[in-house]
């Protein structure tokens, strides 16, 4: 219920107040999908990103980006959006887990 609650604040009340530009959002957001998805099988391809995940890749990096920009905008860190992107790469490849020091 909750999730239901929050798409539905994010989505439902723009789309319905403002549809134009609602599309136009739509539209940019799915553009942008698109552009991480294509590098996310470019990936696989390379075997840089697990073939069994690959089709979860483009969601999970959008959303990390996405979860970035919002803890901005709602808790006005004032941080340094270049390097938390520089993390968040290194984050989405490597992990969230401690390095463990080579045996």
């Amino acid at each position: 219920k909750f999730v239901h609650v929050v798409l539905q604040r994010e989505m439902g009340r723009y789309q319905q107040t403002f549809p134009l530009a609602w599309a136009k959002k739509h539209d940019t957001m799915r553009e942008i999908y698109e552009r991480i998805e294509d590098q996310m099988k470019r990936g696989v391809k390379e075997r840089v990103l697990r073939p069994e995940l690959g089709d979860l890749g483009a969601t999970f990096f959008f959303g990390m980006m996405r979860a970035l920009v919002i803890r901005e905008l709602v808790f006005e860190k004032g941080g340094d959006m270049v390097a938390d992107a520089d993390r968040l790469i290194d984050t989405f490849f490597d992990g969230m887990g401690a390095r463990r020091a080579a045996a």
